[in-house]
């Protein structure tokens, strides 16, 4: 890149400043972005379009963000109460006034107390909410009036179109809804009555998504909601607990259905039935998602599910709507069966709790496989010592493409005796080039054998995306074997962050010395390490260091990233204290 490309970022118009921090997150564009020029600063602090997420954000990150941001440039926040010794509220309370955020749009508050709903909702501008997401972490009976009589308030705000609830169901009960609502989406993740689904769906015309816990509705009373759902296009029923015909009698009042997902407990595995009843009362669906169990009374053999397959492999569902599925059992469990729509609609999916699932799809029966296909999960976990070599044979036959595609995370355990060809094995459910994290653990890794590590060191280079690594057996405890090379030969350049056990401070360190890309590690020890000796060459090396029982956590200041491009314009950027001007 020339020196003039390079330079021409501070150059850019306005408009496409303001894209970039779009894509970017409040902390990088308050300490990095805004800081690179004097006129790149001018813009941000125009800059209004700020989406405050603080889930997962660390204490002094929360208080810096909150320092430098201006809240009424804030259109979407996120609260959450994530541990017992910080309070995020607490602090939003003391550090804004009210009414502060005059023009947020979107409001999330996750965990919190609910004796601090009151404080929290005083610095918004509840008149300019669209969209509410209300989870309360603890509920304290005196605070359930109040709830409601708040709840109530901010559902007579005619910009509201998104609703969230995750409270107890008394609290919901309790709510006045105004007639009419302008609620468009309601998500209730607490369990309620029919009634209170049948007065709920009353007051809400413009309602188009529904999305709800069931499994606490036992009874379905012959009541005809058809008048109150004929405008809902889209239905999630999570949880479910009841029975087909009353599923049935629930779903025949959504005519208007195009989406509908369905999960939970239940025999619900008849394709003849589920064609007949789509066919007559949902002639609109077009997206059809469902993940069911049930735990069968006489144990599974495999014609069983031969036959469940079959129901799913008519016109209707290969052609006409294109839904593929899997059934599937275990062959521990052979009882529990489970029967899922492809892509797989369930946030995570583990498939190390047993030697892999007997399993049978109607996708090989598909005649049209136009694109790959996609999983929504960002976890998959394969335990092999508990997966037989016969296992991983038995699943050999290539597939036109993985059965599950990653976001994120794998997870392999291993036993005391190295798998044949795993990974070939996993490469048939998942696309190695689609994960961005590693946790490796058992016996082999704590044991440092070659042979496995030779193929971790292949399994890196197929996933070239990995950016973090665990190296580390949680399971057992007992001392890890690997050394300083053997980590050192097994990680590739791509790789920024890595969690290892390892034997001391002084293979660490020959670690950090060799991996010069790396941009934080964690080393465990059966130890609380002592670094004083260490401390010297901390500082040499331009490492900051933090000690924890059993570990030491290293960040490196300044990264070396290898490349075969000449570094151009390198220049560290010094942050003042005046945050506002």
């Amino acid at each position: 890149m020339s020196m003039n490309q390079q330079s021409s970022l501070p150059t850019l118009p306005v408009e496409i400043v303001y894209y970039i921090c779009d894509c970017l997150d409040a902390k990088t564009i308050l300490v990095s972005f805004r800081n690179i020029c004097r006129r790149l600063r001018n813009i941000i602090n125009n800059y209004d379009n700020y989406i405050l997420d603080f889930t997962n954000t660390s204490q002094s990150d929360f208080r810096l963000i909150c320092h430098l941001i201006n809240p009424q440039r804030v259109k979407s926040l996120t609260l959450s109460q994530q541990t017992t010794t910080f309070d995020q509220t607490i602090f939003f309370d003391k550090q804004f006034h009210v009414k502060d955020f005059s023009r947020l749009h979107s409001l999330t508050l996750i965990g919190i107390k609910e004796s601090r709903l009151r404080a929290v909702l005083k610095h918004i501008n509840i008149s300019s909410l669209v969209s509410f997401s209300l989870e309360i972490g603890e509920h304290k009976k005196q605070h359930d009036h109040v709830t409601a009589t708040v709840l109530t308030s901010i559902l007579t705000r005619t910009s509201l179109h998104k609703l969230a609830l995750n409270i107890e169901p008394n609290r919901i009960e309790a709510i006045e809804w105004p007639d009419p609502c302008t609620i468009e989406e309601l998500k209730i993740d607490k369990c309620i009555s029919f009634d209170s689904i049948r007065r709920i769906l009353r007051h809400l015309p413009r309602l188009r998504t529904l999305i709800i816990d069931c499994y606490s509705i036992k009874t379905i009373h012959p009541t005809n909601l058809t008048a109150y759902c004929r405008q809902l296009t889209s239905v999630s029923l999570e949880k479910l607990d009841m029975n087909i015909a009353d599923l049935e009698f629930l779903l025949q009042s959504m005519t208007s259905l195009t989406d509908l997902k369905l999960t939970g407990n239940g025999n619900y595995f008849d394709g003849h039935r589920w064609e007949k009843f789509i066919q007559t009362n949902l002639l609109g669906l077009k997206k059809f998602q469902f993940y069911f169990s049930d735990y069968q009374d006489d144990q599974l053999n495999y014609p069983d599910i031969e036959q469940i397959i079959r129901s799913f492999e008519t016109p209707f569902w290969i052609e006409l709507k294109k839904w593929f599925v899997i059934c599937e059992y275990n062959i521990n469990i052979p009882e529990w069966i489970k029967l899922y729509s492809i892509p797989n609609c369930m946030a995570k999916v583990n498939s190390k709790v047993e030697p892999i699932n007997i399993s049978l799809s109607t996708l090989s029966t598909a005649i049209d496989m136009d694109a790959p296909i996609v999983v929504n999960t960002d976890y998959i976990g394969f335990n092999f010592t508990k997966l037989a070599s016969s296992d991983i044979e038995q699943q050999r036959e290539p597939k036109p493409y993985p059965l599950l595609r990653m976001k994120n995370y794998l997870v392999l355990i291993f036993g005391s005796e190295r798998p044949v060809d795993w990974i070939p094995f996993i490469s048939l459910f998942i696309d190695l080039t689609t994960i961005t994290k590693i946790a490796l653990g058992g016996r082999l890794i704590s044991a440092a054998n070659q042979s496995i590590l030779a193929d971790i060191k292949s399994l890196f280079q197929q996933a070239c995306h990995v950016n973090s690594v665990l190296l580390r057996d949680t399971l057992l405890n007992q001392k890890s074997l690997l050394t300083a090379n053997d980590i050192c030969c097994i990680i590739p350049a791509h790789i920024r962050r890595l969690i290892v056990t390892i034997k001391d401070m002084s293979e660490a360190k020959v670690v950090l010395e060799r991996l010069t890309h790396m941009s934080t590690a964690r080393f465990y020890f059966d130890h609380t390490p002592c670094c004083d000796d260490f401390h010297q060459w901390f500082e040499s090396k331009n490492l900051s260091y933090q000690i924890e029982p059993s570990s030491v956590y290293v960040c490196r200041k300044k990264i070396s990233v290898p490349s075969n491009k000449q570094n151009v314009g390198n220049k560290r950027i010094k942050l003042t204290d005046n945050h506002h001007d």
